[in-house]
């Protein structure tokens, strides 16, 4: 018996006893291209491009349900965190006046003038020709004043305010007509009040005139502390019965406690095994019953 055919016999043994298939005379490298797996390259690409749009059930995020919330007012959903925009309104002023917000449009040689979820405007304050091109008046949210005297409107106020990511917005749409279009559509002048936490600012609000958009959108800054986040007043009612039932039951456990330590292990009876008897006493005989001092 020849060497090569002892190697045989010697690989044929250890393929019985391994499991493992034969060579069948062919080389180690062919052998290995022949188990590796073949994929179709269309049918692999398609895979792949489809499992980078598979999210886990972890990484959906729920739709956020806003709550019934009142007028003027929103709620971060990333943080919870309650904010209340109604003092810069005209909501809850009963005596007829408005509450009326001044910007500089410096090169837009325009001068602005909003309101904060209501109209800045007082309807006897509207001359004839002015916003020809709205059809109710009382909700315009914003205005300006061009060369020639002319008012126009820059949106309808809302009183919806939204975040967008972490800005608080106020959007105000269907204001006076823009200039038409090379495709003659008719677009209509909106306006983005963007809000800024400044707990340092003096004044109730600044607002900025940050810029337009092809003379049709319009965008201000609004610096107030009335942009920072605040408790609701239903949640400072909750923690005034909290802080009540607290105190109460600190009383109750206070009381008992000091009734059941002077009577089981001092063995006071009556009104001296109340707690702060002593004070009780001293304090009765320190006022007459006339509610004169004693010496």
């Amino acid at each position: 018996m020849n060497r090569r055919s002892k190697e045989s016999d010697s690989k044929l043994l250890l393929g019985v006893l391994t499991g493992s298939p034969l060579n069948n005379g062919k080389s180690e490298e062919q052998q290995e291209k022949n188990l590796t797996p073949k994929y179709d390259s269309k049918e692999s690409n398609e895979s792949n491009s489809n499992s980078n749009f598979l999210l886990a059930d972890s990484d959906v995020i729920p739709p956020i349900k806003s709550p019934n919330l009142d007028p003027c007012t929103a709620i971060n959903p990333l943080t919870n965190g309650f904010f209340d925009l109604r003092s810069l309104s005209s909501m809850n002023l009963n005596d007829g006046s408005v509450s009326a917000w001044n910007a500089r449009g410096y090169d837009y040689n325009m001068n602005f003038t909003l309101g904060m979820c209501s109209s800045p405007l007082k309807k006897q304050n509207i001359q004839p020709g002015d916003f020809d091109q709205v059809t109710n008046t009382s909700l315009i949210g914003g205005f300006y004043t061009d060369q020639e005297g002319v008012k126009y409107s820059i949106g309808e106020y809302s009183t919806a305010p939204v975040f967008r990511g972490r800005k608080l917005t106020l959007t105000y749409t269907n204001g006076s007509f823009c200039e038409k279009t090379s495709t003659g559509e008719a677009w209509r002048k909106s306006t983005i009040l963007s809000f800024t936490c400044d707990r340092e600012l003096m004044a109730k609000a600044q607002i900025s005139f940050v810029g337009v958009l092809h003379d049709c959108d319009y965008f201000f800054e609004v610096r107030t502390v009335h942009a920072c986040p605040t408790a609701a007043k239903s949640d400072n009612l909750a923690l005034v019965w909290i802080f009540l039932i607290i105190f109460l039951a600190a009383l109750m456990v206070y009381c008992g406690a000091g009734t059941l330590y002077k009577k089981a292990i001092l063995g006071r009876r009556g009104w001296r095994q109340l707690p702060s008897y002593s004070i009780v006493r001293n304090f009765k005989a320190a006022f007459g019953s006339n509610g004169s001092v004693s010496k």
